[in-house]
C-alpha cells in the first residue's frame, strides 16, 4: 500500500483489495485556496472517505474525480458510525469511532479507520480532546495513525503523544500542524516530535511511503513527510 500526504489533514492511500484490483482512497480533502496555499488536489479516486462535514478543511469532494469519467463513492464517517461495522466498499473493510469536535463533546466527528493490503489505518478526523481508555480501545489494532499533530483546536499534543503511547501503532504519520501553507492558527510538528522519542522520528524527502505488513517496524516511529501539494 501506498500512502501519500497531500498536506493539512488530505491524504491518499492507494493499493489492491480482495481481488487483486487496485482501489484509490482520498481522506478529508480541503478546499483550495480557502485552506491557505496548499495547491488544489485535482486527483482521482475511487472512494472519498470524510471524517465530518467541513468542506474548507475536510470535506470538500468537488475537485477529486472518479475514474473513467465516474464519481467516486463518498463515504461519510458519521453516517456508518450506528451501522454494523465494517462498511466495504469496493473489497475495502471501513470502520468509524466516534470522537468530539472539542472537550464539550457535543459535535461529533468520526475518526475513520481502514484495512488495505494487510495495513490497517486510523484518520484521527478533527479530534479535539483526550480519548479515554475505552476509546482508545475501541479502535481496535492500528498500524498506522494518521495524527493530529498541531494542536490549536484538536488534541492537545500531550494527550496525542498518550494516545500513541496506549494505541501502539507502528507508525505514526504527523498531519494537521502549522507549516508556512496552512492558515490556521495550529502548532509546529516540532511540537509534538520533541515529545516523542529523538531515535523514533525521521524525516522523509517525499510525500508518499509504500507501506506493507513485513516492513512494519517492530516498534512505534513517528515518520513525517513533505507536502504533495
Amino acid at each position: 500500500m501506498q500512502i501519500t500526504w497531500y498536506g493539512h489533514a488530505a491524504f491518499l492511500a492507494e493499493g489492491q483489495n480482495d481481488t487483486s484490483s487496485t482501489i484509490r482512497i482520498v481522506l478529508d480533502p480541503y478546499r483550495a485556496p480557502d485552506v491557505g496555499t496548499y495547491a488544489p488536489i485535482d486527483d482521482w479516486a475511487d472512494i472519498v472517505a470524510l471524517s465530518h462535514i467541513n468542506e474548507k478543511y475536510h470535506s470538500f469532494v468537488d475537485t477529486v474525480r472518479g475514474k473513467e469519467g465516474q464519481s467516486p463513492v463518498v463515504l461519510h464517517g458519521l453516517e456508518i458510525l450506528d451501522t454494523p461495522q465494517p462498511v466495504t466498499i469496493y473489497g475495502i473493510p471501513f470502520t468509524a469511532q466516534r470522537v468530539w469536535e472539542d472537550a464539550t463533546r457535543t459535535e461529533p466527528i468520526a475518526m475513520v479507520g481502514f484495512q488495505m493490503e494487510g495495513v490497517s489505518v486510523l484518520h484521527m478526523g478533527d479530534c479535539g480532546h483526550a480519548l479515554s481508555l475505552p476509546e482508545i480501545a475501541a479502535c481496535g489494532k492500528v498500524d498506522v495513525v494518521l495524527a493530529l499533530a498541531g494542536a490549536g483546536p484538536t488534541i492537545a499534543l500531550p494527550d496525542l503523544r498518550d494516545f500513541v503511547r496506549i494505541l501502539n501503532p507502528r507508525i505514526v504519520i504527523p498531519m494537521h500542524f502549522l507549516n508556512e501553507k496552512i492558515n490556521l492558527p495550529l502548532r509546529p510538528v516540532q511540537e509534538f516530535l520533541d515529545l516523542m522519542p529523538s531515535d523514533s522520528i525521521r524525516h522523509w524527502d517525499t510525500p508518499t511511503l509504500t507501506i506493507t505488513p513485513e516492513t512494519l517496524p517492530d516498534e512505534t516511529v513517528v515518520w513525517v513527510l513533505p507536502p504533495a501539494r
